[in-house]
């Protein structure tokens, strides 16, 4: 009986993987933009006359400075921006490991993938 999604172990091709790993490097580029530009809208945030900016620790109601919470808040988006950015490096050279790998299926064997679809569905990239 050929091995299902449910008896054998999930696979995923190389292929595939590049796939993946091009999406998240993207996603953590993109996120990585983001957290980039938070702290220059936050210290924007304190002097933009549609708004007044307070801060008030949740827990005791005391008054906190709001340009020093920015402040300490920047240092670590800053952090975030860079283990992104690393991230994001990482991915890419998992990414150009794969570039080259495709697969056949094996002696005519189909192998189901989850949800029931045949292995014949999944094409290489360049196919």
């Amino acid at each position: 009986m050929p091995p299902t999604a449910t008896t054998a172990t999930l696979i995923i091709p190389a292929a595939t993987a590049y796939d993946l790993l091009g999406n998240i490097k993207s996603l953590l580029r993109n996120v990585g933009e983001v957290t980039d530009y938070m702290p220059s809208g936050l210290a924007a945030s304190l002097n933009d006359p549609r708004i007044e900016v307070y801060d008030r620790n949740h827990f005791t109601g005391e008054e906190r400075e709001p340009a020093k919470q920015i402040a300490l808040a920047t240092a670590e988006l800053r952090a975030l921006t860079a283990a992104l950015a690393a991230a994001a490096a990482l991915a890419e050279a998992a990414q150009s490991t794969l570039n080259s790998q495709g697969y056949d299926e094996a002696s005519g064997d189909t192998v189901d993938l989850p949800g029931g679809i045949p292995a014949s569905f999944i094409k290489e990239p360049w196919g």
